[in-house]
Formats: C-alpha cells, sequence, structure tokens
C-alpha cells in the first residue's frame, strides 16, 4: 500500500536544479580555506565524543623528530603529527573528499566514452519527528535494500551488473521545528551515482516506487514521504558531478555556507557551519547537536566510490597538458622545522597555529626568523630541564604579540 505524494510536504532542494551550476565548489580563496579549516579543528579538540578525533594535528608522532611546517601562497601541511582521518575533521575529510571525487571523476569519464547507462540520484526520508540516529537506521537499511533490488533487477533483466557511488549528506535545520520545538534538527539524505556496465538507453525501474517500499519495510510500517524524496537526473558529463556527491567531506561551498538550503520546512544550513556557531560561541544547544551526530555515526560506512567505478577508474588516461611558451616555474616551500614542546605551546594558544602558518604563507622572513628564535629559545630551556609546559606557553605568547598576533587565548 502505497500513500499519496502531497505537493505541500515537499523536501527542501538546492536553489539549482542543474548540476551544471555545482562546477566550481571551490567559494573562497585556497590559502584561506585551510587557515578555516584549522580554526574549525578546536571544536573536534575541545568537544568531539571521540578519543580518536582529539588529537588531530597537535599530537607528536615522533618526538625524537622536529615537526615541520610547510607552507606555499595556496596550501599549508604539517607533518610528524597524527591525524584522526574522520569524516567530521574539517582538515583530514577535505583530502578524503579530493580522492574520493578524483576516483569518481575518472570513472564516470571513462563510463561516459563507453556509454553506460549513468544516474545521479538523491534519496531522502522525513526527518521532522523522527531522532538522528533512527533517521541514519532507517536511510542505511533502506538504501541497502533499494542498492540489493537494483542490482537484481539488472542482472535478471540485461544480464550486466551495477554499482553505486555513494555518501550521505548531513543538513541541519536553522529554524525552530513547529513539530517538535528544537531549532537545531539534524537530517539526512544520500547522493547516489548508479553505474550500469552496458550502453542501455534507458532502465525500466520505478525508483520511486521502490524507494518508498524500502522506506516502509525498514521503518516496519507505511511512511509518508515527501513528493520529491528520490530524484533521479542523467548524467552525460561530471560538470562537477564528482565533487557535489562528496562535498559534505570538506569541500569549500558546503564548509563556508555557500549551499544553504530553504523548503516550506524552513532554512537548513550545513554540518560545517554548526561546528562554526560553536567555535564561536553563537549557539548553547549546537555542542549537543554536534555530540549527538558525531556519537550516531562513529565507525559507520557511509561513503563509497564502488568497486565498479573503482575499475572505470584504473582505464581513465588524462588528457595532455597543452603546449605553452610560457615556462611554468613551481612556488617553493616555505618549511619551519619545530621542537614537539614549541609545536604544544603553539596548538594550546588559541589561534595560535594559523597565525604562524600564516607568515609563512605570506613568506614574511622578520616573523620567521623570529618564529625560528622562539623554537630555539624554547628548544634549550627543555633540554636543560629549566622549564614549565605553562613557561615555554608565556615564551610563544610573548613572541606572538611581538609578530602583532592579536588574541592570544591559553586555556587554563
Amino acid at each position: 500500500m502505497f500513500l499519496i505524494y502531497v505537493p505541500e510536504n515537499q523536501a527542501p532542494t538546492s536553489p539549482s536544479a542543474s548540476l551544471g551550476k555545482f562546477r566550481d565548489l571551490e567559494t573562497i580563496d585556497t590559502a584561506k580555506l585551510n587557515l578555516q579549516r584549522l580554526r574549525l579543528v578546536r571544536v573536534q579538540w575541545a568537544h568531539s565524543p571521540s578519543r580518536s578525533m582529539r588529537g588531530c594535528c597537535r599530537r607528536v608522532v615522533d618526538t625524537d623528530k622536529p615537526v615541520v611546517y610547510s607552507a606555499t601562497s595556496k596550501s599549508v601541511s604539517i607533518s610528524n603529527v597524527s591525524y584522526c582521518r574522520s569524516w567530521a575533521c574539517p582538515w583530514c575529510a577535505y583530502k578524503r573528499s579530493q580522492d574520493l571525487a578524483e576516483t569518481l571523476a575518472a570513472g564516470l569519464s571513462v563510463a561516459n566514452q563507453r556509454d553506460f547507462y549513468t544516474r545521479f540520484l538523491t534519496f531522502t526520508i522525513p526527518s521532522d519527528r523522527w531522532s538522528f540516529d533512527y533517521q541514519l537506521k532507517i536511510l542505511r537499511e533502506a538504501f541497502k535494500n533499494y542498492r540489493a533490488r537494483f542490482n537484481r533487477h539488472i542482472k535478471h533483466h540485461y544480464g550486466v551488473k551495477a554499482g553505486f557511488s555513494y555518501s550521505f549528506d548531513i543538513t541541519i535545520r536553522k529554524t525552530i521545528s513547529k513539530s517538535t520545538g528544537k531549532r537545531f534538527q539534524p537530517h539526512l539524505h544520500i547522493h547516489a551515482i548508479a553505474l550500469v556496465e552496458d550502453a542501455i538507453h534507458d532502465v525500466s525501474f520505478d525508483s520511486r516506487r521502490c524507494w518508498q517500499e524500502c522506506v516502509d519495510k525498514a521503518h516496519g510500517k507505511p511512511v509518508r514521504l515527501y513528493k520529491d524524496a528520490i530524484h533521479v537526473e542523467n548524467i552525460k558529463a561530471d560538470d562537477g558531478v564528482s565533487s557535489y556527491v562528496f562535498k559534505w567531506l570538506g569541500s569549500a561551498s558546503e564548509l563556508m555556507k555557500s549551499q544553504n538550503k530553504s523548503g516550506k520546512l524552513g532554512k537548513s544550513m550545513s554540518f560545517y557551519e554548526l561546528v562554526e556557531l560553536i567555535h564561536d560561541g553563537k549557539a548553547e544547544d549546537a555542542i549537543q547537536v554536534y555530540q549527538e551526530i558525531l556519537i550516531a555515526m562513529k565507525g559507520k560506512h557511509f561513503s563509497s566510490v564502488g568497486r565498479l567505478m573503482k575499475r572505470l577508474s584504473k582505464d581513465f588516461e588524462p588528457p595532455e597538458p597543452e603546449e605553452t611558451d610560457e615556462l611554468l616555474v613551481e612556488e617553493e616551500e616555505i618549511h619551519v622545522e619545530l621542537h614537539w614542546i614549541s609545536h604544544t605551546a603553539i596548538v594550546s594558544i588559541g589561534g595560535a597555529l594559523e597565525f604562524v602558518l600564516k607568515q609563512l604563507q605570506r613568506k614574511d622572513l622578520a616573523k620567521i626568523q623570529l618564529i625560528k628564535a622562539t623554537n630555539a629559545q624554547a628548544e634549550k630551556m627543555f633540554k636543560a630541564n629549566l622549564f614549565t609546559n605553562q613557561q615555554i606557553r608565556e615564551i610563544w605568547r610573548e613572541n606572538l604579540l611581538r609578530m602583532g598576533f592579536k588574541s592570544p587565548v591559553i586555556p587554563p
């Protein structure tokens, strides 16, 4: 038994109906973006319920080796420190997002060359009354059943293989829900690429009917879905689809607020906007929602390029670069080696890590020399056993002030 879809209960949709308009997702200068991500990492240091995420970029791996800060005008990196590799980390998630998007883009290019059946799909479920943990349970179970039924259908009727690339996407209500009274009502949907390894003009498969049945089965009784609970779109070219599918992992657009959605259920925001609210101290109940999301999704598998797409990506041959008379000069990285005690002191001062890396990006030689001198002083005190952690932090705080650091905040 199916419930009738009603127009007045539509899922919030993107302001752009065309995937082609998501081509340029990086909406902020790359240099600023890297430093912004480091700024937001401090939220997970302070509020993450998972111990594995609290040491990202601040725990030294080998104390016998220096911590190396490297920077160009458009990138920054830190070596000899631990990384959490979590989807919820603004620093680690972006790196994983790039890797997945590149593989998906290569696979899509080969699939389109061979005229394989490819579709972009978006799956949603009702979220206004369900807890985030229950939303995740239903969405995962329903999507698992949908993929199994789609694959069986393709195998039975066409005798070929099918596969899915997908990611779970988190958006959060900005306004107060009338039904629950909550301001922050996190909900999920899935972006997926359905790929059939054959040149089929069309597949006679009722995706909307199948999705309704899968959600009903996962919930245990009929569910009233939105009118646009599933969206299906043909893909003839990448046009930014690969970046859009994995955008929630930390792309600039999602991190920097350019993909806000609005609909009859009210305005919504990205997961990383919630992190920004926590960092700026603008919402008291945001921390509780942030921790609720991390606890619910810890240890879950919720993104994949798919084996079929990975196999296709290996056949991808990148186009040869066009010949040019201009001589391309690679920008030289600026490196600064710091003792582990200096790195520990810097990350314990709010904003200091971003400030130091910003001086490297600007190639401010005078300040870089002062950074090196401060490190030498701290290392000398450490080896002479004439220090406390507080004294080392105070040395760095004073010298950062001389460099123009505006807000050295040392936690108690």
